[in-house]
């Protein structure tokens, strides 16, 4: 039977350090790691302190949407790749109920949908518009007008997350003339923004923002504001809503500008983060003035009325039935 050779370089390492643990007392080990330790502890939770603030809930009201994981969580199963024929004992189905708030931004997944004249209720009753100026004719005459923006051109639109928040006699604070009551609840928007980052206090603070979000599974840190869903009368005058001429590519509808609701600086943010050079506003569509759609709609001598939509591109050939309820 061979015995192994002690290892004199084991013996060299392990030695000293044996050695060095031995002489060392706990309290000083102890201060050591302490001494390591606190300006870790002080980069986390300075970190910690950077995160993103949501909003309080507004008062009265409760988040619209589908609780749980989204219906579409399967969309890519082989069970779905062959498509299939609606017959009486094998009915077509609807996989998922989506409405966009705001026009090109993330959606509001749901569990049902309410019809209205204009669409699913809460869908593209609002739009993001720059403000564009032509190139001179040759007369040298210039021409402005505000126009409505899509993924087409900005695709970050994409990022930029919506909610709606509608009045619940069951949430708390709920009062009939509470301030988001009166406006039958209110959008949040939620869109990415990346401050500066430098060697200043603010450029640190800024630099923990980053690390928080990353830490929270995002890409960027976020802003957001929100502005009433149906403002009244008052608060239109109130807020100093401007009517303006809004262009959706052949139409001209008139439409709120609700960005008076909006800081000028997360505007200016916004602004950034879709990467446009024009002055942007967020637009609502006047309920009293929506867009008539004659093209690819039932005729009002067919149905009794014209088809109208708010912020939508267009409308389908579907009739649309006022007052009923649509479910996954």
């Amino acid at each position: 039977m061979s015995s192994r050779k002690p290892n004199p370089w084991h013996e060299e390492v392990a030695n000293p350090i044996s050695l060095l643990l031995e002489k060392v007392s706990p309290a000083v080990l102890l201060s050591t790691v302490l001494a390591a330790l606190v300006p870790v502890i002080f980069v986390l939770g300075f970190t910690l302190l950077q995160r993103d603030t949501s909003l309080p809930p507004p008062v009265g009201c409760r988040k619209l949407g589908l609780k749980g994981t989204s219906n579409l969580k399967d969309q890519h199963s082989k069970l779905y790749a062959r498509g299939g024929t609606r017959t009486p004992s094998n009915p077509w189905t609807i996989k998922a109920l989506f409405v966009y708030p705001v026009k090109s931004c993330a959606p509001v997944e749901l569990s049902e949908g309410e019809i209205i004249r204009t669409g699913f209720k809460y869908d593209r009753q609002f739009s993001l518009g720059q403000f564009v100026t032509s190139l001179p004719s040759l007369d040298g005459k210039v021409t402005s007008e505000w126009q409505f923006v899509t993924q087409r051109k900005f695709p970050r639109l994409a990022k930029v997350e919506t909610e709606v928040w509608v009045p619940d006699p069951s949430a708390p604070g709920y009062k009939a003339d509470g301030e988001w009551v009166k406006s039958d609840g209110c959008i949040v928007v939620r869109f990415p923004f990346s401050p500066d980052t430098d060697f200043t206090f603010e450029g640190l603070k800024n630099y923990g923002k980053i690390i928080a979000a990353r830490l929270a599974g995002r890409a960027e840190p976020t802003l957001e504001f929100r502005v009433p869903f149906n403002p009244s009368e008052e608060r239109i005058k109130s807020k100093g809503y401007k009517s303006r001429e809004f262009k959706i590519w052949n139409h001209t509808p008139e439409a709120l500008d609700v960005s008076t609701e909006i800081d000028p600086e997360i505007l200016a943010k916004l602004k950034y983060t879709l990467g446009t050079s024009n002055p942007i506003a967020l637009f609502k569509i006047d309920t009293n003035k929506y867009r008539e759609v004659k093209q690819n709609a039932p005729k009002k001598e067919d149905v009794g009325f014209q088809t109208v939509i708010g912020m939508q591109d267009s409308v389908s050939t579907i009739e649309i039935i006022s007052d009923t309820k649509v479910k996954c």
